[in-house]
């Protein structure tokens, strides 16, 4: 396997106030859409971390957050860490790791490692492509040296644009940069492991992508047979892709995901155990909390406790 995963499970970070990212709040949860800081039209912004942690911004960086775009990030020099999901991913020189519109992340606040930031909207990237960075780019992964030159070449271009006035700026280059970079990881993607690219393993990684956007798209869980004849399959099928693509079952993939989302329920906002249970389709909170259990290994209420009294450290 090409990907190297480097992280402990643990608490996420303490919040340190008045830091805010590029965007927007909503409510009491850090929900962060995309806004150019420049007030540009383009779906793209390459941001230096060290001028992010520079910001006065009502948002805290260090706190968990949900972004409704994309982040690449690039690690120009020094050691580090970032939050993602609850998992501490350590970072060096040359890594790159993704954060995607579906995880809760948090820059970690005890590192100061220098990085580029890339920030985008999915939605402007080939279907392709697209999916197999978000399927397969799951954790930090070191680049060759050249690999990792040229990458940040396009990455200065983009700011070098951004930096431009109005009326000497091409606002078409800068998606067409990003697109440059998204291929060129693709290629390394695909290049660490050529299963990718067969026909079988396409289909394969096609079903589990349609069925993980069930998953997330929806706040209850249902049989997974609801969910193999929503994506017009035999759980059978189902199952052998999940297995070829994931090493999981699609009860397992489904319990994963279920817990996760419980999980950021719980940190990010205050409704109540039983409320959480009923969202997320189980009948009866006791069935929650032994599903819950099960799979975290704690209760629902002592996650919470723990969580709460380490971001009060």
């Amino acid at each position: 396997m090409w990907i190297t995963l480097s992280a402990t499970v643990g608490t996420f970070p303490c919040s340190i106030p008045g830091r805010r990212l590029l965007s927007t709040i909503d409510e009491e949860i850090q929900n962060l859409r995309f806004a150019h800081s420049r007030g540009r039209r383009a779906p793209v912004e390459v941001i230096r971390l060290s001028e992010l942690r520079r910001r006065s911004m009502k948002h805290d960086i260090f706190a968990p957050t949900r972004l409704d775009f994309h982040a690449l990030q690039f690690v120009l020099k020094g050691t580090g860490a970032h939050w993602v999901d609850f998992a501490r991913h350590s970072l060096k020189q040359g890594d790159v790791l993704q954060i995607r519109s579906d995880q809760v992340h948090a820059f970690d606040a005890e590192s100061n490692h220098e990085a580029l930031l890339l920030l985008f909207r999915p939605e402007t990237i080939p279907p392709e492509p697209m999916r197999r960075l978000t399927m397969f780019l799951d954790a930090p992964v070191p680049l060759a040296k050249h690999e990792f030159s040229s990458f940040v070449q396009l990455l200065d271009f983009i700011r070098r644009i951004d930096g431009m006035p109005e009326e000497k700026r091409l606002t078409s280059m800068a998606p067409g940069l990003l697109d440059a970079i998204i291929s060129g990881l693709d290629e390394i993607i695909t290049r660490g492991n050529a299963t990718i690219r067969t026909t079988h393993h396409h289909r394969a990684s096609e079903l589990v992508y349609r069925f993980e956007n069930s998953l997330q798209s929806g706040s209850r869980r249902h049989p997974v047979s609801e969910y193999a004849a929503q994506l017009h399959v035999t759980q059978r099928t189902l199952a052998r892709a999940c297995q070829a693509i994931r090493g999981r079952s699609p009860k397992q993939l489904m319990d994963r995901h279920f817990t996760m989302e419980a999980k950021r329920r719980l940190i990010l906002g205050d409704d109540t155990v039983e409320e959480i249970a009923f969202d997320l389709g189980f009948s009866e909170s006791t069935n929650f909390v032994k599903f819950f259990k099960r799979i975290a290994g704690t209760t629902p209420d002592a996650f919470r406790v723990e969580q709460k009294n380490h971001s009060s450290e």
